[in-house]
């Protein structure tokens, strides 16, 4: 895959960053932010009719999965995964050889000549191979909002969910009436497992598998008074187990690429 492949996924999965406060149907401005950041990261590559085309098909892209998630509210996880994958194969088939979509050479270097000398992580970047910086940024992107919204959906397909504090009272969201998770419990293991996933991440990288297990034993440690509930206890270890499956494959995946 080439580079303006993984710069523009990067853009793409950053962008979708701000999917995380929304844990139901995103509002018109989370979109119009999205998409604006996904069309200004076109801005980059070469004009021509590739780039428009591709930019039209975002467009389209992100508005389908928009209005699907306010039809259909109940399969906000699956209809985000979706629409990630809708993105993915739109970028894969615009940077293929046969359309050869690139990066605007001399507006590129300008950039880097302009940023460098002010920003220092620009210059260190500039003594590494892009492609390399590219491809393990976007596995740590998706560790981040990507990954846990398809761990919500394989937890939700077994049947299980987050605890949830029973003097909460339930919510309607499109006359739906849904639990709400205790806030600090939900917002707590959310930083837990974004945290667990980008060590583990690195760790794989760096091919430092022994210390892996030492950071799922400190996650138990810390939950281990509540692992009495068997319930709970089930949650957890399938939610850490498949958290830190998905950082080691994509850290296997990102390391051969």
């Amino acid at each position: 895959m080439s580079t303006a492949f993984f710069y523009l996924l990067c853009v793409v999965i950053a962008s979708r960053l701000l999917l995380m406060l929304e844990n139901q149907a995103q509002r018109p401005r989370v979109l119009l932010t999205i998409t604006a950041v996904q069309l200004a990261g076109l801005s980059l590559l070469r004009p021509g009719w590739a780039m428009f085309v591709l930019a039209a098909v975002i467009i389209l892209i992100n508005l389908g999965g928009y209005l699907a998630e306010w039809r259909w509210p109940r399969e906000i996880d699956g209809i985000r995964i979706i629409v990630l994958i809708g993105l993915f194969v739109a970028l894969n088939i615009a940077c293929s050889p046969r359309i050869h979509l690139a990066f605007n050479g001399p507006l590129l270097t300008a950039i880097r000549l302009t940023i460098a000398p002010y920003v220092l992580v620009f210059a260190a970047a500039g003594h590494l191979p892009i492609h390399r910086v590219l491809v393990v940024l976007a596995g740590w992107l998706l560790l981040l909002n990507e990954v846990n919204i398809v761990i919500r959906l394989l937890l939700r397909s077994l049947g299980m969910s987050p605890p949830v504090n029973p003097e909460t009272k339930p919510r309607e969201h499109h006359r739906i009436a849904t639990p709400v998770s205790d806030a600090r419990e939900w917002n707590t293991g959310r930083v837990i497992g974004l945290l667990e996933r980008t060590i583990v991440y690195t760790l794989v990288l760096y091919s430092q598998f022994t210390a892996i297990g030492f950071i799922l034993a400190a996650k138990s440690f810390a939950r281990f008074k509540d692992l009495d509930d068997r319930l709970f206890a089930e949650y957890v270890l399938i939610g850490t187990l498949l958290s830190a499956s998905s950082a080691v494959l994509l850290g296997l995946l990102m390391a051969n690429l």
